[in-house]
């Protein structure tokens, strides 16, 4: 529709225009019948003919148009149109000729008489007549009505129309429109017409302003004023309702009872005049088709007879609405003036003879109506419930009540007032106004009205129709059809769609769509035609869009009856009906900000159903309903319901608000915060349980109310203000209940409190008494009763100015209001006695009002009232009659302060999160119901999409739980199940779409959003699993790091192995099943394979290591979530618990940065992995978790704040870690974490897990076990060489030799073998091991005053497991093949050794420097001690090279000038724990198979004895027990000269000793006048007799005489050890002396004399704790050896060794008797051993003579480099030369000593070390503590 065009100006030839219309006119008119003449004379006196031609001389005098008035040339025109002689035809060119002049601009819109020419206009054609013909020819004309009236109305001209003239207007063509007899195409015309007009009107809208006035004279637009051109005679019955079938299809025939189309729409009085027997006149406000005159006679008796009602039922239907502001003076003129209007053209009427004409009986109905007069005033006045009820009575019965419409009204807003005007005076002014009024009757007697000055149209006749229109859509009218309700829904919509937004600007329009209009949407919802639904719900939809924000409750109202359609399972609702309204729900949900508004509004109100949760439900209930096939339409809208409300949410998360849907409306400025919302929330919550409670017992109810604080006051007393406003707010306590409570005694401060909440003012007492007794239910006692309404009569009294002589006549009459709606209602009462009259009813309350009568009017007024309608309580009211109450009470909440809405827009991110909350349980379901039957790809495209968003709003509000539930529901799609079979997860991922995009959903999920994961991790690693199973995981995910691979990396897949039975256990059926279930070789099925291919694809495609590399910016609860899920999973299967573990260590080292707070979960898992490993034997697991342990010892040292070892501790206990793999692994791992950490390990803890691993994985050293024993120490006794003293039983005692101070020190060969249990050990893991300790050793930097004792313990206990010589330790490699560098591992071990020895003197200085260490600390048994002994250990190697180098770094560390610094004491701790130990070592069996090189090496070592002693010779002397030592030399030396019968020793050691002898001579250390001189003789004379002579041809005899001593003193000799000791005695003299005692017994040297033979055997006793024994010790006796010791005195006995405290309690010990020769005693399992390796070596000398020449010539020429004395190497040359002559004596030797040792019979006795008066006495704390080091 668009407005009549308009010309730039009026239109040049419009003279010419209207004289061409004249001359048509005129000659139409002259064609007919009355118009035949063409006498002149007829044309004068022909009143039309005439004002034709007075027109055309008009036109003729002037020159244009414009000089002339409008109403000029349009008068003529405008008399054949009101004129009912012309015929169609005519009045059609007067039509046409109007419409020309309007639609040419021929009328100046700013002409000063514009309004009259276009009143006269819109007048004429209203009211015009024509003289029918037939039903095609009166179609024309009323179509050229309509054209006109429409160009009327859209043209610029037509803007001056008043209010009246637009009413008008528009009821004509509702007339035409209504009316079906007329043709199709005209009603539809019509209908177009209105539809511009409709939109041309509420276009104009915004512009005008509002106007709450009621003008008198407006018509008044209802249905009842258009005429009824048929009688309802019952003849004509089955005329209509043919006719009505043929015009419509949506007539329904079965509803007999209602009337035709026709009988609702008009109300039955036509007025045809008849003025010619050949025709009828076609009336615009009559009839308006063509009819008999018979029936026109009926139709005007019956409508004399209804007349008067339905101008009474006019009055009920009307709403008029005035400004209180506005009645004054000028008010009243108007009104003086519309009533002499309504009289004067009551009076042409009448003049006409049209007394029945639609005139008279609009004009009356609109004086009547004038009667009443209605103003709003919002702020002072409220809606009176007796005015609504009494009018829906009116329109629901159809009954015209007159009192009612004259007495009520309703006003927009609700307030009602009775402003009635006196009947007299009204009369009286109106016969004044119209005596007034000058009226021209012309020669004809046609009366003219003067037309007085109207204003423009504006909000007045726009509400008229907007009233209008909402009439013809209630459904409780009865007149209204199925056509006429669609008609005025379908113009609603088009007002709605043009000025919706406008209507919150004209108070007056809005309360028509709060009340009537909102109330006709809702009660049409149950309607079963579709078109009148679907455009229902479009109108709705544009107000409440528009409008919600005034219609709170009303949009409440109208969503829950909606959601009723939709989840009704009645069978009277069909599915479209309930599809339509799923969609208008939905229509409505896409508002921007909708949904969050009704969170905001309704969940968060405390007396409002939770519309959002139950909308989210329903949309959820009707995605998961069953469906056989597919997903219906009604899923489907549902399902975009939710993922919108998802896609808002993610794009407001996202910050993206470009995004959204722009919103129409701004956000409230008084937005709740969240908190606020809680709080609602939580009060909402306690309140209901509080309703319920009070439902069931008030007083509980109201007690639990308080204790949550939701009725004020202080704790445990409530507010009664706050209770009394509960009571009267809260829709779902029970009426009884709340009469109950308020009733009782205790309760009448609350009673006060709740009466006074009601606004009584200006309120009748019947209407008010209504209103009170709706909000609770009487209790049935009298006296209660009486209480309650005494209470209502003084409040209402003093609320209304106190009307009566008291409150207690207040009281009497609202009593008797209750008993007349008793007497008049009540089904017994009237049973039994005829119902109360009104002057019985008057009669009873006479002088009740302090002596004197009420108002008798007003008493009419009550009674009429509540006979008319009966005081209903809420509880027992049903139908319509509840509805109303119901929607009474809405509009009462809407007017509150409750009512305010408040509006979100795309501002809702503040709610977001709590709309997610309440809903996530129905959203997930119903998008896992959608995505399961989702019917096609796109659908679950885009389900999974909504998943996605589903996570990204999770993971922004941080609402953890809730996306671990969508994960959850998720893996259920991916057919990731645990414990199902591999081939089906690869068919389910490789074969179903589905399950690919459910995975690839879920693990992007987990990509973006993990840190947001807890609980869900399970799943997730489940998932992980199950693909691990299925070998379907990226190679990324199935590898993990290695020590050993050359690559670094190792697959953890690996191939089952499946053990079979032996054919041999198996029947042939049994046999060949087993073929065929475990033949593993058959090729996979090629939809398998396929369908495998596409599944390593599509997870390749995942990039699942991004999940684990990722979990470096999770959150700390999300990262222990996923360490938690990797831990508490518990597989059977050793390669899922495998595959678990690396992805364990895969977490941690990604977050070694922050790994303190999953250390101890990670550590305490590892260790249990380790434990089960080791005891349920599996090896696989347990290399990689010590392969796991070692790769996040190497991480985490990297960082210094974390760097702890222990974790590795538990390895050193594993037999397992000695063998390859787990050795192999552990060696190279601690090589990378040494390489890489070592310079931040500083703590000696974590240096002991790192040496002991050392140790464990290379050397073969398990930790060691504790004992607690001494016993236990002893029992693994050392295999002693030169020791030969028995074991002492008790531990407290110690041997002694009885030889006094002339007896050699006792020496413990097992003293330089290391006291640890050494298991075999793998060659590479050795060599990797000593790599380690070669980076710690050559960068001195790693070695700290924490790990010294540590380094070198562990460089001796590698030194001691690559020894090999003959016994136990030989061969302790167990691998097959050797690694490369293993032969060469204990020279590098030596070269560790003497670096360590060099240069830790300068180490021990910086320490002291930086204060580490104690500046005055000693070496010597820390450092120097065990170095020396690891060197001489390994001189004892079977290998030759080895050896020579041994001695060799012994000798160069032994000589160098660091060791000068040591003391006397430690030089012969030197020679007591390393030279002597090496030199007893040596004499045994060391390699059978190369003695040349074992002879060598005793050789070297010898020789090295002799210069160490003579090197320190001095410092040695100032030791007081220098005489042991040097005797101890001499026995060596006399063993070494005599061992295996060595020819080379033989002449090597006496060269050696000449060579002593010598420089101890020439430094007169060995003198004929010194203590050393006779004991060194008689211990060289019994090897070397001819010595003496030879060096000393005459020495000096040295005759001592022998000391005074007690006997006590020379019977008890005192044992004094230097071992320990830091400062020696101080002597004078170049050495100490030696004390002899000459023997005192007779008996003991005559023992010595005859027993020269005697062979006394010894048991050796080892305190320094050897590992090396087994057998008895067996005493070798050494006859050539023996000297005399004949003369010799009492001598003290000096031992270098610690040997244990004696105790005073001690048994008394036996002397033992002199020790004539020194014993040399090996252990009978040795010398069998040894007997063997010589048997083997004679049977292997032939064959391997070449090589021994070549070693021997290569050991040739290692001694003459190594060695500095000439002689020395000579001597050496010629002992090789001689090896062949003495080799047979060797063997016989052996024999020999064999025999005597089984032959030998020990004799032995004890003697207590010690006094307890000896100054030399040993603390045995101090034993004990040295024994315990």
């Amino acid at each position: 529709m668009s407005r009549t065009a308009r010309p730039g100006g009026p239109c040049r030839g419009g003279l010419y225009v209207v004289e061409d219309e004249v001359c048509l006119l005129v000659t139409a008119m002259r064609r007919g019948a009355r118009w035949s003449s063409h006498s002149h004379q007829d044309d004068d006196q022909d009143t039309l003919m005439k004002g034709l031609s007075t027109l055309k001389e008009v036109l003729n005098e002037h020159r244009d148009l414009s000089q002339l008035e409008p109403a000029v040339f349009l008068t003529p025109f405008l008399e054949i149109i009101r004129s009912e002689e012309t015929t169609g035809p005519v009045t059609s060119l007067a039509l046409s000729a109007v419409n020309k002049i309007i639609s040419y601009g021929l009328i100046d819109p700013n002409h000063p008489a514009i309004a009259t020419c276009v009143e006269a206009i819109a007048d004429a054609v209203t009211h015009a007549r024509f003289v029918g013909a037939d039903a095609s020819g009166d179609g024309v004309v009323l179509m050229r009505v309509l054209q006109v009236l429409r160009a009327l109305m859209l043209s610029s001209a037509g803007d001056h129309l008043s209010n009246e003239s637009v009413c008008e207007i528009m009821l004509s063509c509702f007339r035409i429109c209504f009316e079906t007899r007329l043709s199709e195409i005209l009603r539809k015309t019509a209908e177009n017409c209105l539809r511009d007009m409709v939109q041309h009107l509420f276009t104009r809208l915004p512009q005008f302003v509002d106007d709450t006035r009621v003008l008198p004279n407006m018509k008044k637009m209802r249905t009842n004023s258009i005429e009824n051109t048929r009688g309802k005679n019952r003849k004509h019955k089955s005329y209509t309702k043919q006719k009505s079938k043929s015009t419509t299809d949506d007539v329904d025939e079965k509803e007999p009872m209602i009337s035709s189309s026709a009988d609702k729409i008009r109300t039955g009085h036509l007025a045809t005049t008849p003025v010619s027997p050949v025709g009828n006149i076609v009336d615009m406000q009559g009839s308006l088709n063509h009819g008999s005159v018979d029936k026109n006679e009926d139709e005007k008796s019956e409508s004399k007879n209804n007349i008067n009602k339905d101008n009474i039922k006019d009055g009920n239907d009307c709403i008029k609405a005035v400004d209180n502001q506005e009645a004054n003076k000028k008010q009243e003129i108007d009104k003086d003036k519309s009533n002499k209007d309504v009289k004067n053209e009551i009076e042409t009427v009448e003049v006409n003879n049209a007394s029945e004409n639609i005139n008279v009986e609009n004009k009356i109905a609109a004086l009547t109506e004038s009667n009443g007069v209605e103003k709003e005033d919002a702020a002072d006045q409220k809606i009176t419930d007796e005015s609504e009820s009494s009018i829906k009575q009116s329109i629901s019965e159809n009954q015209g009540d007159e009192e009612k419409s004259i007495d009520l009204a309703q006003s927009p807003t609700g307030s009602v007032e009775d402003l009635s005007i006196d009947e007299n005076l009204s009369r009286a002014s109106k016969m004044k106004e119209s005596e007034q009024i000058e009226e021209y009757v012309n020669s004809q007697g046609v009366r003219f009205i003067p037309l007085q000055q109207r204003a423009p149209y504006g909000a007045l006749c726009v509400r008229e129709l907007f009233r209008f229109l909402i009439s013809l859509c209630s459904p409780l009218d009865k007149q209204n059809n199925e056509i006429i309700t669609h008609l005025g829904l379908s113009l609603l919509q088009v007002a709605l769609e043009i000025a919706a937004d406008a209507l919150s600007n004209f108070s007056s329009l809005l309360a028509l769509a709060k009340d009537d209009l909102c109330r006709n949407l809702i009660l049409l919802l149950g309607t079963d035609r579709l078109s009148i639904l679907a455009v229902n719900l479009q109108v709705s939809f544009l107000l409440f869009e528009s409008q919600r924000e005034h219609l709170k409750f009303q949009l409440e109202h109208y969503l829950i009856k909606l959601m009723e359609i939709v989840i009704s399972e009645s069978n009277r609702i069909s599915y479209e009906q309930r599809e339509l309204s799923l969609e208008a729900i939905v229509r409505l949900w896409r508002i921007p900000g909708l949904p969050a508004e009704l969170y905001l509004n309704y969940d968060c109100g405390l007396y409002s159903t939770n519309l959002y949760e139950e909308l989210m439900k329903m949309f959820s209930k009707n995605v998961s309903l069953p469906m056989t096939t597919g997903m219906h339409t009604m899923q489907l809208i549902s399902l975009d319901a939710i993922m919108m409300l998802i896609v808002g949410m993610e794009i407001r998360c996202k910050g993206c608000k470009e995004l959204c849907k722009p919103s129409r409306h701004e956000a409230s400025s008084n937005l709740p915060t969240r908190e606020d919302l809680l709080a609602i929330k939580a009060n909402k919550r306690w309140l209901a349980l509080g309703t319920e409670k009070f439902n069931e017992n008030p007083r509980e109810g109201i007690a639990k109310l308080t204790e949550h604080g939701l009725l004020g006051g202080t704790p445990g007393h409530s507010d009664p203000e706050k209770i009394a406003k509960l009571l009267r707010e809260n829709p779902g306590l029970d009426k009884k209940a709340i009469g109950e409570y308020i009733s009782k005694k205790e309760n009448k401060n609350i009673l006060n409190y709740f009466v006074h909440n009601f606004d009584l003012r200006n309120t009748r007492i019947d209407q008010a008494l209504r209103l009170y007794l709706e909000s609770f239910r009487l209790p049935g006692e009298a006296p209660l009763i009486s209480l309650l309404l005494e209470k209502f009569a003084e409040h209402w009294h003093d609320s209304n100015g106190r009307p009566f002589a008291s409150a207690d006549a207040a009281f009497t009459l609202a009593y008797a209001v209750i008993m007349l709606n008793v007497d008049q209602h009540n089904y017994n009462v009237k049973r039994q006695n005829n119902p109360m009259t009104a002057d019985e009813f008057k009669r009873n309350l006479k002088k009740v009002n302090g002596d004197t009568d009420f108002d008798q009017d007003m008493l009419d007024e009550i009674y009429t009232s509540i006979k008319g309608e009966e005081i209903v309580m809420p509880a027992e009211q049903t139908g319509l009659v509840k509805e109303n109450y119901l929607w009474k009470v809405l509009l009462r909440r809407g007017s509150g302060p409750e009512s305010m809405y408040l509006k979100v827009g795309n501002s809702g991110e503040f709610i977001d999160k709590d709309l997610a909350e309440h809903a996530w349980a129905p959203i997930v379901s119903a998008l896992c119901r959608a995505y399961d039957k989702a019917p096609d790809r796109s659908l679950q495209r885009k389900v999974a999409q909504t998943f996605l968003s589903c996570a990204a709003i999770s993971a922004y509000h941080s609402m953890c739980n809730d996306l671990d539930t969508l994960i959850v529901s998720l893996c259920k799609f991916t057919g990731l199940i645990i414990g199902g079979k591999s081939e089906q997860v690869v068919l389910h991922l490789g074969g179903s779409p589905k399950s690919q995009m459910a995975a690839r959903t879920l693990f992007k999920i987990t990509h973006l959003h993990g840190d947001a994961l807890r609980a869900s991790w399970k799943n997730i690693i489940d998932c992980l699993q199950s693909l691990y199973e299925a070998r379907l995981l990226p190679k990324n995910l199935t590898e993990a790091e290695d020590f050993i691979d050359p690559s670094g990396k190792i697959s953890l897949l690996r191939e089952p192995t499946t053990p079979k039975a032996s054919p041999g256990d198996q029947g042939i059926l049994s046999t060949f099943y087993s073929y065929i279930a475990m033949d593993t070789s058959r090729l996979p099925h090629p939809a398998e394979a396929t369908a495998r291919k596409k599944a390593v694809e599509f997870i390749a495609n995942c990039y699942l290591k991004e999940i684990i590399e990722e979990s470096k910016f999770f959150q700390s609860e999300s990262l222990n979530s996923l360490v938690g899920a990797l831990v508490s999973a518990n597989p059977n299967d050793e390669d899922i618990s495998i595959f678990l573990l690396e992805l364990l260590l895969e977490v941690t080292i990604q977050n070694r940065d922050r790994v303190t707070c999953i250390w101890p979960v990670v550590q305490s898992h590892l260790d249990r992995l380790l434990t089960v490993a080791a005891r349920e034997n599996h090896p696989y697991l347990l290399e990689r978790v010590a392969v796991g342990m070692l790769r996040l010892a190497i991480r985490l040292l990297r960082g210094e704040e974390f760097a702890c070892l222990s974790p590795l501790l538990p390895l050193t206990h594993l037999p397992s870690a000695t063998t390859a793999p787990l050795a192999r692994q552990i060696a190279y791992g601690l090589f990378e974490l040494l390489k890489t950490g070592a310079a931040n390990i500083h703590s000696a803890e974590d240096w002991k897990v790192v040496f002991s691993l050392l140790e464990c994985a290379g050397a073969g050293a398990l930790a060691p076990k504790r004992s607690n024993t001494v016993l236990d120490e002893t029992a693994n006794a050392r295999a002693s060489v030169l020791d030969p003293r028995p074991i002492s039983p008790v531990p407290e005692w110690v041997l002694v030799s009885p030889t006094g101070t002339e007896a050699p020190l006792p020496v413990a060969a097992d003293t330089i073998v290391l006291a640890r249990d050494l298991q075999s050990h793998d060659s590479a893991a050795f060599v990797k091991c000593c790599e380690s300790l070669n980076f710690l050793v050559r960068d001195m930097a790693h070695v700290t005053p924490f790990n010294f004792d540590l380094c070198v313990n562990c460089v001796r206990t590698f030194a001691e497991a690559v020894l090999q010589c003959t016994g136990k330790r030989n061969k302790v490699c167990n691998s097959a093949e050797e690694s490369a560098g293993y032969q060469q591992s204990p020279v590098q071990l030596l070269d560790l050794m003497h670096t360590l020895h060099t240069r830790i003197a300068q180490v021990f200085r910086w320490w002291a420097e930086e204060g580490s260490i104690d500046d005055g600390i000693s070496l010597w048994p820390q450092a120097w001690r065990p170095l020396l002994q690891g060197i001489a250990r390994l001189c004892c190697d079977a290998r030759r090279p080895v050896r020579t180098a041994a001695i060799t770094y012994l000798q160069s560390t032994l000589l160098a000038h660091d060791l000068a610094q040591l003391s006397a004491i430690e030089w012969s701790q030197c020679l007591e724990e390393v030279l002597f130990p090496l030199l007893a070592q040596l004499l045994g069996p060391i390699a059978s198979n190369d003695p040349i090189g074992v002879e060598e090496t005793r050789v070297r070592a010898a020789m090295l004895l002799s210069k160490v002693f003579l090197h320190h010779l001095t410092p040695l002397l100032t030791l007081p027990g220098f005489l042991p030592l040097w005797l101890t030399v001499l026995e060596l030396l006399r063993a070494y000269m005599h061992a295996d019968n060595s020819e080379l020793l033989f002449e090597a050691i006496p060269e050696s000793l000449k060579n002593m002898l010598l420089v101890m001579s020439s430094a007169n250390v060995l003198a004929p006048s010194s203590n050393l001189w006779a004991p060194t003789w008689r211990a060289i004379d019994a090897f070397l007799p001819s010595l003496k002579a030879e060096l000393f041809p005459e020495p000096p005899v040295a005759v001592l005489p022998p000391p005074q001593l007690p006997q006590q003193q020379s019977s008890q000799p005192q044992v004094i050890s230097l071992v320990g000791q830091q400062q020696p005695l101080s002597f004078p003299g170049p050495i100490a002396p030696q004390p002899e005692n000459i023997p005192s017994s007779p008996d003991i040297e005559c023992s010595n004399e005859n027993n020269v033979d005697a062979k006394t055997v010894t048991q050796p006793l080892d305190i320094l704790n050897s590992v090396q024994s087994g057998g008895v010790p067996v005493p070798v006796p050494l006859p050539t050896l023996m000297y005399n010791t004949e003369g010799k005195e009492t001598q003290q006995v000096i031992t270098l060794v610690s040997q244990p405290a004696p105790s005073v309690s001690s048994p008394v010990a036996v002397q033992p008797t002199a020790q004539n020769f020194f014993d040399i005693c090996y252990s009978a399992n040795s010398l069998t051993e040894k007997m063997d390796e010589r048997q083997q070596h004679q049977q292997e000398q032939q064959q391997s003579m070449a090589p021994n020449e070549e070693e021997h010539n290569k050991l040739t020429k290692n001694m003459t480099q190594n060695v500095g004395l000439a002689d020395e190497n000579r001597d050496l040359i010629l002992a090789m030369r001689k090896y062949e002559e003495w080799k047979q004596q060797q063997e016989q030797q052996q024999m020999l000593m064999q025999q005597q040792c089984t032959q030998h019979v020990q004799s032995a006795q004890y003697q207590h070390p010690t006094t307890e008066n000896s100054p030399y006495r040993v603390d045995p704390s101090e034993v004990n503590q040295c024994l315990a080091s």
